[in-house]
Parts: C-alpha cells; sequence; structure tokens
C-alpha cells in the first residue's frame, strides 16, 4: 500500500467512527496534499514565529493607534488652552490700554480720581 492509499484509508476508517467526520469530509484535499510534505521542525519553528511576530505587530499597531488617538486628543486640549492664553492676553492688553488713558492720579486719589479716606490732604480736614 502506497502513501495515498494509506492516508485515504485512514481519513475513510475516521469518518467511518465519526471522528472528525465534517472537517475530513470538507478538507480531504488539502490533507493528502499536506500529507505528501515531509515535517520540517526548523520550518515549523519559523512558521510559529512568524505567526507570533505577525500577532506582536498587529497587537503593536493597534496599541500605537490608541496613543495616537490620546495624543491627538492631548494636543487639541493643548490648542484650546493656547487659545484662551491668546484671548485672554487680548484682553488683558485692551484693559491695559484703557487705564493707560487715565491721567495721573494725584496722591490720596483711588483710580478714579476721588479722594481716599486717611490721606493727608489739606482738603480732607
Amino acid at each position: 500500500m502506497d502513501k495515498n492509499e494509506a492516508i485515504n484509508k485512514a481519513i475513510d476508517e475516521a469518518i467511518r467512527h465519526d471522528i472528525l467526520t465534517d472537517y475530513l469530509r470538507k478538507h480531504r484535499a488539502e490533507l493528502l496534499d499536506m500529507t505528501f510534505f515531509e515535517y520540517n521542525e526548523e520550518m515549523h519553528i519559523k512558521a510559529i514565529r512568524d505567526e507570533a511576530f505577525e500577532e506582536a505587530a498587529e497587537q503593536y499597531a493597534s496599541q500605537l493607534a490608541e496613543k495616537d488617538d490620546q495624543l491627538a486628543e492631548k494636543d487639541d486640549q493643548l490648542s484650546e488652552k493656547d487659545e484662551e492664553i491668546a484671548r485672554l492676553k487680548a484682553r488683558l492688553a485692551k484693559t491695559d490700554r484703557i487705564w493707560r488713558t487715565f491721567p495721573d492720579k494725584k496722591e490720596g486719589e483711588d483710580q478714579q480720581g476721588f479722594k481716599m479716606q486717611g490721606s493727608s490732604s489739606k482738603a480732607n480736614l
């Protein structure tokens, strides 16, 4: 009995004993093709490593995408804060310009030019 016949017989026996019946019927041709290749441990180990590498790369890509999203969100938050700072600086500059338009105050006057209590001015006496 040659290898092909032995494999077919093993598949038939498994099917007859209801072992992996659906799978064996569906993939018989693939199984026959695969069994003609000799097992190569080095290739098997390489295939496992390649598969593990691909899984790790996918996980890394997923984590990287997540971190990129987080950084983009933080960047947006920083931009909003920068805009708020710019608005506040403009408001402060405008307020400063307004205050500079007032004449210099005399000693004992508040910012509106009114006499302050407790000043040493003779007018308060």
